[in-house]
């Protein structure tokens, strides 16, 4: 009982932490690892998000990934990858969008310009590549 007590009043007291917490601050550097979907976007245009997230703590509902130039995330579609990269602005998302499209901008989602993408399995469901 005794044990259980002390463990109880250490998380209570911040003095256990919890898993680490992907950077949601724009400009802050993030790795994450997870599944990687593709979904149409608006007109020709593709979106790539990472979902099943794991090795981070992530509050935010949608991860969506802009590949930063001579990243090519589409090969790797239905994979489970490692990314990292930069938290963007939804702003900088896309340079060429028009100012005066309607913006649904959901404060809870997460935009990460991606700069290096690691493969870990070919499918979401298998265990990490040895």
């Amino acid at each position: 009982m005794r044990p259980i007590v002390l463990v109880l009043g250490m998380i209570v007291f911040g003095l256990v932490e919890a898993g680490p917490t992907a950077g949601q601050e724009v400009g802050e550097s993030v790795t994450l690892t997870g599944c990687l979907v593709q979904e149409d976007g608006d007109g020709d245009e593709v979106e790539f998000l990472l979902e099943n997230v794991s090795g981070a703590e992530v509050t935010a509902e949608e991860i969506e990934l802009v590949p930063a130039e001579g990243v090519n995330l589409a090969p790797h579609v239905g994979h489970t990858v490692e990314v990292s990269g930069v938290v963007i602005s939804d702003d900088d998302e896309d340079e060429h969008e028009d100012e005066d499209e309607d913006e649904d901008d959901d404060e809870n989602d997460l935009h990460i310009r991606v700069d290096r993408l690691g493969h870990q399995a070919t499918s979401c469901g298998n265990a990490p590549l040895d």
